[in-house]
């Protein structure tokens, strides 16, 4: 049995049909369109270990000469906790997000479409499990303070220099990006401390 709950700025709430039962082998789709108009974090408990993931969809432009509308898909895995991070800022991310948007294509497509972002935007989104025994978390980054309580998330401008997440206790972190392209509208979510913003490698030996 897994149960959702929505952490949001005033407080953890429930997802409405977010207790569900899950057989073993299969795999479970549940909806969470209409959950919050604003950036929030999503909390899974569960009496038995499962693998979650968020798709968002969405309708972007028109296809040149043609009523259908291209769909844009975006998907995001559960973040890690942590005390301390090095982030990048908006400015070195939104030099990346333009450089490629902006970048010639390898080979044509069979739908001729124009390239380039613009406006991108990024956003900090810090959250703290209701089953913290911290109570509240005094989060800091890049000089500006604020505290995230239990069960809630918190919503910030990410700096726009490259900066620091220092934490008095284990949050969880994300970064939220959007960027205008000639298609759409565009976005990311880069949970940190996983794949694609902080990794560690390692060698693994395979032998008798």
């Amino acid at each position: 049995t897994a149960r959702i709950r929505l952490l949001t700025a005033s407080g953890a709430q429930d997802l409405e049909g977010g207790a569900a039962t899950i057989d073993a082998g299969t795999v479970l789709d549940i909806p969470l369109d209409g959950a919050s108009a604003e950036p929030i974090a999503v909390s899974i408990d569960s009496d038995e270990p499962v693998v979650a993931s968020i798709e968002e969809e969405w309708s972007g432009g028109a296809w040149p000469g043609s009523d259908a509308h291209w769909g844009i898909l975006s998907a995001l895995v559960p973040s890690t906790s942590l005390t301390s991070a090095q982030i990048p800022g908006a400015d070195s991310l939104g030099k990346i997000v333009s450089s490629q948007l902006g970048a010639t294509p390898l080979r044509a497509t069979s739908v001729a479409t124009n390239s380039g972002g613009s406006d991108p935007t990024t956003k900090l989104l810090l959250a703290l499990p209701e089953d913290s025994t911290d109570g509240s978390v005094d989060v800091e980054v890049g000089g500006h303070s604020t505290t995230v309580a239990a069960g809630s998330s918190v919503l910030l401008d990410l700096p726009s220099a490259d900066s620091r997440i220092t934490a008095s206790g284990a949050v969880r972190a994300a970064i939220l990006l959007t960027a205008r392209t000639p298609n759409g509208t565009v976005r990311a979510t880069w949970p940190i401390g996983t794949t694609g913003l902080a990794a560690r490698e390692s060698l693994v030996t395979v032998g008798p």
